[in-house]
Formats: structure tokens, sequence, C-alpha cells
């Protein structure tokens, strides 16, 4: 069984977490900012939202979702799927199912892909 490997991102923010910590950020008094930190606003969902809204409404938006329509009303994605299928074999859906749903449930993040 292959390990898992973490993404780049979350192993910077990894690294960034150990050295907050080993900066005593997370203990009584705030740390100040290490220099050159870039300072992040929080947004709310809907905050999100519409800023995802108002970039798909963009010629740079507008220009990706026809792409991806092509994409997947073309050949290559039943290609994608066919190919897919193939390198799954025959399994147990249900069981396959279960143990996903329950991978689902018991982490924070979780990303699959297509093996190589």
């Amino acid at each position: 069984m292959r390990r898992p490997r973490l993404a780049p991102l979350a192993l910077l923010g990894l690294l960034a977490a150990l050295r907050a910590a080993r900066q005593g950020a997370f203990v009584g008094a705030r740390a100040p900012p290490p220099r050159g930190a870039v300072a992040v606003r929080a947004q709310s969902q809907e905050e999100k939202d519409k800023e995802r809204l108002e970039f798909m409404d963009s010629p740079i938006g507008q220009a990706i979702g026809a792409f991806a329509k092509f994409l997947s009303d073309s050949p290559l994605n039943d290609g994608k799927i066919a190919f897919a299928k193939m390198q799954a074999g025959d399994f147990d859906e249900a069981a396959v199912g279960k143990k996903v749903d329950a991978y689902l449930a018991n982490n924070a993040a979780v990303m699959f892909s297509f093996s190589k």
C-alpha cells in the first residue's frame, strides 16, 4: 500500500506552523509577523462566492468556462473516463464507497487524483 504524500502547499503550511510554534506564536502573547509577511484578510463565504462569480463573469473566466465545457463535451472526456475505468479494473463499488466515505468523514482535507 502506498503512503499518502503531502501536497506541496500542505507541506509549506506544516512548515509555517512548526516555525510559528518555535517562535512561540501559539503561546499567550502574539508573536510579530515574520519580515516580508503578507497580511491575509479573512473573507466570509458570501464574499468568496461573490468574488468567484465576478471572476467567472470576466473575459478570462468566460474563456476558462468555455474551455472546460468544450473539454467535458468532447471525446477527450469519454477517453478520460474510459481510461479511469480501465485503471480501476474490477472492484466492489459498495465497499470502496464506504471506505471513501469514511476517509472523507475522518479528514479535514482530501484530494483524490489519478495514479500514474
